[in-house]
């Protein structure tokens, strides 16, 4: 519970942003949902961070062997740091391209610009609180970070139009303004929850040689955060699909997507509070080999998910048009913007069972589907539906929502099926050892 109010308040703060530009204009709302793919690669790159430092450090923390756990902590901000660079340095320079890409205008293109290069800029320190954050739900510590969350939202709730509109005899910066309050908020978390991880006994003896890079080390972590990243860049290529698609029909309607994507966050991810902890407590069971307590984490965690999914889809149903209403009154906008709402109600269930069963694959340490699964749920089949339901049978906006439907249902239904036979093998009952 405490991490899924933790990811409420994580995926308000991106909702602040939303609202805060739709105040400045249309265009600066269709400018973060342009400027989300790039932003996406930053993502990807921390969720794998936190997911490899979340199974390394609870798998050694299972074995009893913090030494390795001290190891792997200060290689894993070493990794942080070359990859913040790393992404930066290849971001920055082809971000204008890519945005012409996806189809913005040319004053779309300059807000999404005035966002995302302060975000590049500040790329390790995104990942550097994912790994914090991975780090103490390994040692199961997540009303740290929902704490940490919850105040980091509101913080950027007030800076955010402090920045943008210049209250207060500051300077009205914009679409810079919402960039540097994020950083701000981001700065506060990191000083917060590195406070809180260096009291943990695993850290007593860290030393600055725990964090020079290693070749080894940096292998297994890169083993370990690849597959979720690449999954992480899947649902990024995915987005680009179909922000290029849509764009291609109505420019406007990215700004409907966007908008409905944070109102889809806000309502049916508190389900990413279960898979945090899914991953933490089946990660430790299969480390002490206590594989009947992993299927009882796996059931509970489902039947709660799906509680959960279900009770956020009749809020997008009953609610939809009131809530993209309030981030803009364009009636052409709340309309698309519904109109993915209720695929998403449909999704959320199935979001709930890929997720759990993804985090399975990574408990057991054989997270290499995940990367395959995210793949074809969401680049090589919509690269063959979109097209066919948008260009052949001319389905319009709606074709596109359709693609995202069938291909997320198709892929949930094969994962369940082979990381059920993978738990059997890896994880067998002493009934059937």
């Amino acid at each position: 519970m405490p991490a899924a109010i933790g990811n409420f308040f994580h995926i308000l703060f991106n909702v602040t942003d939303t609202f805060v530009a739709g105040y400045i204009s249309t265009d600066a709302q269709a400018a973060l949902a342009f400027s989300f793919p790039l932003f996406f690669f930053i993502i990807a790159a921390g969720v794998g961070l936190s997911q490899a430092s979340t199974g390394l450090v609870a798998r050694s923390k299972g074995a009893g062997k913090p030494s390795h756990g001290r190891y792997y902590i200060g290689q894993l901000f070493a990794a942080a740091l070359i990859l913040g660079v790393a992404v930066a340095a290849l971001g920055i320079p082809l971000a204008r391209p890519f945005l012409d890409f996806l189809g913005a205008t040319g004053h779309q293109t300059e807000l999404s610009v005035d966002y995302i290069y302060w975000l590049y800029a500040a790329g390790p320190l995104f990942m550097a609180v994912q790994i914090c954050g991975g780090i103490l739900t390994a040692h199961g510590n997540t009303v740290t970070y929902r704490n940490v969350l919850v105040t980091a939202s509101v913080l950027n709730l007030l800076l955010d139009p402090m920045l943008a509109f210049g209250w207060f005899g500051l300077p009205a910066l914009g679409m810079h303004g919402i960039a540097i309050a994020t950083l701000l908020s981001q700065l506060m978390m990191l000083a917060w929850m590195g406070a809180v991880m260096l009291k943990l006994p695993m850290l007593r003896d860290l030393q600055a040689a725990h964090f020079v890079p290693r070749r080894r080390a940096q292998k297994q972590i890169v083993a370990q955060a690849a597959p979720m990243s690449f999954s992480m860049l899947a649902i990024n290529a995915g987005f680009v699909i179909n922000t290029y698609f849509i764009a291609s029909i109505e420019n406007i309607a990215v700004a409907a997507y966007g908008i409905a994507l944070r109102i889809e966050q806000l309502v049916l991810l508190l389900t990413i509070g279960l898979y945090t902890g899914l991953l933490t407590i089946a990660g430790q069971n299969f480390g002490a080999r206590l594989y009947a307590r992993m299927y009882e984490t796996l059931r509970l965690a489902n039947l709660c998910g799906l509680a959960l999914a279900g009770a956020g889809a009749v809020v997008l149903l009953a609610g939809g048009h009131f809530l993209v209403g309030l981030f803009n009154e364009d009636e052409l906008i709340i309309k698309h913007g519904f109109e993915y709402l209720v695929v998403a109600a449909a999704l959320g269930p199935v979001y709930v069972i890929k997720h759990h069963y993804s985090c399975m694959l990574q408990a057991i340490g054989k997270p290499a589907m995940v990367a395959v699964f995210g793949a074809v749920r969401l680049v090589a089949l919509p690269l063959v539906l979109c097209p066919l339901f948008v260009l052949v049978f001319e389905m319009g906006i709606p074709g596109i929502w359709l693609s995202l439907f069938l291909s997320n249902f198709t892929v949930t239904v094969f994962a369940f099926f082979y990381v059920s036979g993978m738990l059997r093998r890896h994880a067998p009952l002493p009934a059937a050892a």
